[in-house]
């Protein structure tokens, strides 16, 4: 099975497989078993604030985060869920199943659409955080907007601060962003506002080897 793929323009082009959410699916608590023990707390504390912070990350952005293996991730956000610490949302797109972990007091999506938008600004956070002075991070919830991101951070100039936009196929760009991130580069090009920064969950996710400045652009029609 093959790669999926979108005609974008006329052009045939490597989809995202967080495109278009489709359904989701709230995992219930567990019974945590007898003697759980949490070991590696430092660990387990770095996991809990970049929850905290991010409000909702895919377990491939926490092993990014922490520099450590996916198994040894995975099983303290087991024992994370068991403890009734954090919370996990599963979600099926048109591509794909992910899930989502939230921190047990966080906000849940309020639905697969609005998940994938969390997916995709986990995932810019990962990065973001490793790479920019002074990062700081918020999602901004608003009843008359979409989900969206924002980072402050310091720039060439001093103190900045952008509004992150994740329009999914088929959203309006919202004109109060400073930065849009769509499923692919072809529908950024198009739809982004001129001259506003632009990138694509494909550049994030498999562009690893480039530093984050050089997989956002800007395009002026």
């Amino acid at each position: 099975m093959g790669l999926p793929s979108i005609n974008i323009a006329g052009k045939l082009v490597e989809d995202s497989a967080f495109a278009v959410g489709r359904s989701m699916f709230i995992s219930k608590q567990s019974i945590p078993p007898k003697k759980l023990k949490l070991t590696q707390e430092r660990k387990v504390l770095d996991i809990l604030q970049k929850l905290s912070m991010a409000e909702a990350l895919m377990t491939n952005s926490l092993v990014r985060l922490n520099r450590s293996y996916r198994t040894s991730i995975e099983k303290i956000l087991v024992k994370l869920l068991h403890e009734g610490l954090i919370k996990n949302v599963c979600v099926a797109t048109e591509h794909t199943i992910f899930k989502l972990w939230i921190s047990a007091d966080g906000k849940l999506p309020r639905n697969a659409q609005e998940a994938c938008r969390l997916a995709i600004l986990g995932i810019f956070f990962s990065l973001a955080k490793k790479e920019i002075p002074n990062f700081q991070w918020r999602v901004i919830r608003s009843n008359k907007s979409p989900i969206l991101g924002e980072m402050t951070f310091e720039g060439k100039n001093g103190s900045e601060k952008w509004v992150i936009d994740v329009p999914r196929r088929g959203e309006k760009p919202q004109e109060k962003a400073h930065l849009y991130i769509f499923p692919t580069l072809e529908e950024a090009i198009i739809q982004s506002p001129n001259g506003k920064k632009f990138t694509s969950d494909i550049i994030l996710i498999k562009d690893s080897s480039k530093p984050l400045k050089e997989r956002i652009f800007e395009y002026n029609n």
